[in-house]
């Protein structure tokens, strides 16, 4: 017969990540399924922002403003540093 086997361990994300990830499954887990409560391998490396708007453009330019603006005032040291995802 067939086994299930729960992959659960992440090692690429940092917790934070997988803390935001952990929340969105939760809130879709299917009925009858227990929600899936991944876990971060990596440790923490610093915060996770999310931010929602009506439109595509104005969401993209204020994420571009808001690194650009972070980078200047010394919070982020490099673009390399930056990481955003976007669905």
């Amino acid at each position: 017969g067939a086994s299930v086997i729960d992959l659960q361990d992440n090692y690429r994300s940092s917790a934070e990540i997988i803390q935001a990830a952990n929340g969105t499954l939760q809130s879709r887990a299917p009925e009858g399924y227990p929600p899936r409560q991944l876990v971060s391998r990596r440790g923490s490396h610093g915060s996770v922002l999310v931010w929602h708007s009506a439109a595509q453009e104005i969401e993209a330019r204020h994420i571009a403003q808001d690194i650009l603006a972070r980078r200047k005032c010394g919070d982020i040291q490099s673009l390399r540093d930056v990481f955003v995802l976007y669905r």
